[in-house]
């Protein structure tokens, strides 16, 4: 059961009846998301996606100057 995040009272809730609503990103265009409504304010939330951690970058045995990921320079 997806996980939804109201902004208005600052409460988390779960939801079986999701609603898919579209709109027009002004980058990226057509887009979808689900909402449902809180049940203590009844307001329109959006579904909570936790974002995935970032992949730690391997630093290379030595560094020739010329790599972006490293510190050394």
């Amino acid at each position: 059961m997806p996980k939804f995040y109201c902004e208005s009272c600052n409460s988390e809730f779960d939801s079986n009846k999701p609603v898919k609503k579209e709109y027009r990103d002004y980058i990226l265009g057509p887009c979808s998301k689900n909402i449902a409504f809180c049940p203590l304010c009844g307001k329109e939330s959006a579904e909570r996606i936790i974002p995935k951690p970032l992949k730690a970058v391997k630093q290379k045995e030595s560094c020739d100057g010329n790599c972006r990921h490293c510190d050394l320079h």
